[in-house]
């Protein structure tokens, strides 16, 4: 049942690949030089991005498919594991209040670094089968899922303003004085495209990966505080070894923004929150004010606040739903693999 429907949505998503081609951009018809410019300029930026991305969200994706089924690897009863879950959604909820605004102040490039650093440190927490050790894992992830669907882009759009304004060079420059905005938007709606069907595609190759890694090495556990290695937790190694790289990739080939106006000047963190003159809790108080007088924005959230719901519970409830009275369990990376595919076709 499990490989038919992997091979369903997998013919599923390659046909809608093929027909909508995600990658190219159809929305800019500019002119011959206009898109040879615009190319390149996004074809530098793409290079240096890209990769960064696809290797920070693989250290996400990696971890999806095990986390549940680690917590009850370890003794912990279902009414524990809700906890854990809900200590790091909540922690996402606190920490992405203010978090736009923070890493505005601070850096986006120091706030993708701290995702890798916070991830990393998450990853590293799952060896112990302590419960508190645990939790603070989870407040550790929450925090890093706030920065990783929010630095990234921003550091993306921010990096693609000043590369067109010619604040910072791009072999586009060389060619022409200037990129009509369409060409500029084109090329960036391109990135972005390229970025989205790439994170699907990771995702979808990060559950077989996972379940080829943990079959390796067979779990095991050492005398100190009940420290656990293989199995299970390979997966959040590989993890690790993933984060780290793209840390290193990001922190040689990236260069620091923040918001507008602010150039390319160095700023220390205490330089940077002097310098913005607005707290994060006065950006929140603007932005709840600018909510509430939109009726349009207050639908959309609601909207939004039920999807996200159903999401997350679903995310608590398929792994305990797929192997409780299980005969045969399946493999969870092969199911999380045919779930991304799923998402993949209902996002192109």
């Amino acid at each position: 049942v499990y490989s038919v429907a992997l091979g369903s949505m997998l013919a599923l998503a390659a046909g809608l690949a093929a027909w909508t081609q995600p990658w190219a951009d159809r929305g800019s018809r500019d002119s011959d030089i206009d898109n040879l410019t615009t190319g390149q300029a996004s074809g530098g930026l793409a290079a240096i991005f890209l990769p960064v991305w696809l290797l920070c969200v693989a250290g996400d994706w990696l971890q999806g498919p095990y986390v549940y089924a680690l917590y009850e690897s370890y003794g912990l009863p279902r009414e524990d594991i809700a906890r854990l879950f809900v200590a790091g959604f909540g922690a996402s909820m606190a920490f992405g209040t203010f978090v736009g605004s923070w890493v505005d102040q601070l850096g986006r490039k120091r706030g993708c670094q701290l995702y890798c650093l916070l991830y990393i440190g998450a990853c590293m927490t799952k060896h112990f089968a302590s419960f508190w050790v645990l939790l603070f894992g989870r407040l550790l992830g929450g925090i890093a899922t706030s920065l990783l669907f929010s630095a990234f882009e921003a550091w993306l759009i921010r990096e693609h303003e000043l590369r067109e304004s010619g604040v910072r060079q791009s072999p586009a420059h060389s060619l022409t004085e200037s990129v009509p905005a369409a060409a500029s938007n084109g090329s960036l709606r391109r990135i972005f495209g390229l970025m989205w069907f790439g994170s699907s595609l990771v995702g979808i190759s990060a559950g077989p990966l996972g379940d080829k890694v943990i079959s390796l090495i067979p779990p095991s556990e050492g005398n100190f505080l009940s420290f656990h290695y293989g199995g299970l937790t390979s997966a959040f190694d590989l993890a690790v070894v993933v984060l780290l790289t793209g840390l290193a990739l990001l922190s040689t080939t990236w260069q620091e923004n923040r918001g507008e106006g602010d150039g390319e000047v160095e700023m220390s963190p205490t330089e940077a929150t002097a310098e913005s003159g607005t707290s994060p809790m006065q950006l929140v108080l603007r932005a709840i004010e600018a909510v509430s007088r939109d009726p349009s924005l207050l639908a959309l959230m609601a909207v939004v606040t039920g999807f996200e719901s159903a999401m997350y519970g679903f995310i608590f409830s398929w792994t305990p739903a797929l192997t409780e009275g299980a005969v045969s369990p399946p493999a969870l990376g092969s199911v999380f693999a045919t779930l991304m595919l799923a998402y993949t076709s209902g996002s192109l």
